[in-house]
């Protein structure tokens, strides 16, 4: 079974739409647009034969450790898919003035975003009761195993020794036997629970910090000021992102681009953070796309397959790098 694509206007409605764009000075949007050239989700799942570019090192950003060896930053694809990406970036004229690899930067920021604000609102509250009832029951399961586990130990102590010559041979092996068993059962009522799956939730969030709005902000300010064209306006870039904000991440910031301006602000405090954001965009905006499939954008094609020793000038960044 093929799965489902979303097909683009006609010829006709196209062309009222581009009239409509170019009187409000937007603008006007290329019927390739709507081409299917991209991924469906199963191909995007199971990617072009011979080739898996989402975990392919040529097309990773380097990892980020601190000092102690934690995770600070997940390495990230640099992999564009035109299907992938949102079409209202480019009916609004989000993207206007980009081009190569700053447009796939942005895209691949917007798109990441919006999975990370997707995910945050994941669970609803019939999912969650769910899981609720099953944590209860297991909780309870836990409470009763854990107890007759402690009093098993207790009794076990007084059957030391002489008592358990006289009782009965090998008593001590079974009571063993049987607080491996009860131990056993106890871990396994330690099943995925509610607080897990919010503490996992926040652990993830924790790395995909790149993605959360101020981090956002940051990014899609620096690549507008230094790669527009023509240059932007300050003051036009932070309208712009709180465009974006409010309209795909339904934010409720103030559209003169305050807000946003606050936010950066907020994200600059962190030396850290920034120092990791600006090598991330360095990488981004320097090295090699894999463009899935190649037309959707000819100037840039995915680099030859490096040597097999690993050398060249191909090989991938090593983590940390």
């Amino acid at each position: 079974m093929n799965p489902s694509r979303q097909y683009g206007p006609s010829v006709e409605e196209l062309k009222a739409l581009n009239e409509k764009r170019r009187e409000q000075g937007l603008p006007e949007i290329r019927p390739s647009m709507f081409e299917q050239v991209g991924l469906t989700t199963d191909e995007n799942e199971m990617p072009p034969v011979g080739a898996n570019p989402w975990h392919d090192p040529r097309y990773m950003t380097p990892a980020f450790l601190s000092q102690k060896g934690e995770l600070l930053c997940a390495p990230i694809p640099r992999v564009h898919v035109r299907q992938m990406v949102n079409p209202e970036l480019f009916m609004t004229g989000f993207l206007q003035g980009l081009s190569g690899k700053p447009l796939m930067t942005v895209c691949k920021f917007c798109e990441e975003i919006g999975k990370l604000e997707m995910a945050k609102d994941d669970s609803d509250d019939s999912y969650r009761a769910v899981q609720a009832d099953h944590s209860h029951l297991l909780a309870r399961t836990r409470e009763t195993v854990k107890a007759v586990r402690e009093r098993l130990i207790q009794v076990k102590a007084e059957y030391n020794g002489l008592r358990e010559s006289l009782l009965r041979r090998g008593l001590g092996e079974a009571f063993d036997r049987a607080i491996a068993a009860l131990e056993r059962l106890e871990s396994a009522a330690k099943t995925f629970t509610v607080g897990d799956s919010e503490r996992t939730m926040k652990a993830i969030l924790d790395v995909n910090w790149p993605f959360e709005r101020p981090s956002v902000a940051y990014a899609l300010r620096r690549i507008f000021e230094n790669h527009s064209a023509p240059p932007m306006k300050v003051s036009d870039i932070l309208r712009r992102i709180a465009s974006f904000e409010n309209r795909f991440l339904r934010a409720n910031v103030s559209d003169d681009g305050t807000s946003v301006a606050r936010e950066i602000s907020r994200f600059k405090q962190d030396a850290e953070r920034v120092r990791i954001m600006d090598a991330l965009l360095e990488n981004f905006l320097t090295a090699e796309w894999y463009v899935w499939p190649p037309v959707t954008n000819p100037d840039l094609k995915p680099p030859a397959k490096p040597p097999e020793d690993g050398t060249g000038p191909e090989a991938s960044p090593q983590p940390g790098q």
